[in-house]
């Protein structure tokens, strides 16, 4: 999965959004379309990020029965929700996730249903 493909935005209201309001990737939209994303900055990351500050395997998404968390995987700077440092963390919509220098808002919709493509 690259990012190009999750830039169509068209059928996607009911999937989660982020998107980059600060850092390297700003202006871009990544969508949370499976139930396990992974991010970072690696090659086999389903979420590239172009973003130094960002590890390679930085962290991943999981929707847990109807929860979207969010994990780091030993990641060398962290994340932070809202400003506060985590491991792992349930997503509210509207959350601003600092991941490396790259801040994302992320919005939730009430029904969540992933992308028959990406399976």
């Amino acid at each position: 999965m690259t990012n190009e493909l999750l830039n169509n935005s068209e059928k996607r209201e009911n999937i989660p959004l982020m998107k980059a309001i600060l850092g390297p990737e700003i202006g871009k939209s990544f969508f949370v379309s499976k139930p396990l994303v992974t991010f970072g900055r690696g090659e086999d990351r389903d979420l590239k990020f172009n973003d130094r500050a960002m590890s390679r395997k930085h962290g991943e998404i999981i929707f847990l029965e109807g929860r979207l968390i969010i994990r780091d995987t030993g990641s060398q700077n962290g994340i932070k929700i809202n400003g506060r440092t985590t491991m792992e963390q349930e997503l509210e919509d509207g959350d601003q996730i600092d991941i490396g220098s790259t801040r994302l808002v992320i919005s939730i919709p009430k029904t969540i249903i992933f992308d028959e493509v990406e399976k």
